[in-house]
């Protein structure tokens, strides 16, 4: 639908705030009246755009966990490694569809909370390969997907706010990768170093 085209473009360009039913509709060529047709407010109209900006997150996650070839247990863990980096690679490459996407308006409607998000899902089957394989800590398997879910998700927040840098991703998700796993290996082949301090809030 064009309509929704248009405001999904715009909000990604340049945030919420800039979406307006009605410049949305003549952008488009039709009338406001048309538009109403189609969403009886804005707020119906940035929620399909959150529906929207869900599926391409979906769509980067499956990506990022099809693009590790193979069935060993080095290619599980590149694989888990994959999902948190293309969860904040997403969040950094798209703030604005990654901010309206976790936030309120969009928060009632959101199959992560509702149930049947398929970025949720390919992390579950990640987990549980991991789990199969034997290479997770004994007993950390339950609610270890919650718990991977929102220290990723926490750090794209918090890098995206300017208090962490980004370029920290990768030492953030090997710390996750040693808390959770019994494999200390880094599947990169890359050597350890010290992080920096993150930035803290002003007071």
């Amino acid at each position: 639908m064009a309509l929704l085209d248009e405001a999904f473009e715009v909000l990604r360009r340049d945030g919420a705030d800039a979406v307006s039913l009605r410049a949305v509709a003549a952008a488009v060529g039709v009338s406001p009246s048309a538009a109403y047709h189609h969403f009886p407010d804005k707020e119906a109209l940035l929620v399909a755009v959150g529906d929207r900006a869900s599926e391409l997150f979906d769509r980067r996650m499956i990506d990022a966990a099809a693009s590790v070839r193979g069935d060993s247990d080095t290619a599980a863990i590149k694989r888990f490694v994959a999902l948190g980096r293309a969860y904040i690679d997403f969040a950094q490459e798209e703030p604005h569809l990654f901010g309206h996407m976790f936030g309120e308006l969009c928060a009632g409607s959101s199959p992560i909370t509702t149930g049947g998000s398929p970025a949720f899902d390919t992390l579950m089957t990640s987990l549980d390969s991991l789990a199969k394989r034997g290479l997770l800590r004994p007993g950390v398997r339950d609610g270890l997907e919650l718990v991977a879910w929102s220290c990723v998700h926490g750090f794209a927040v918090l890098a995206a706010a300017g208090f962490m840098p980004a370029g920290l991703r990768d030492d953030l998700l090997a710390s996750l990768r040693r808390i959770v796993s019994t494999d200390h290996k880094d599947p990169e082949g890359r050597p350890g170093s010290a992080p920096p301090s993150p930035s803290t809030p002003c007071r």
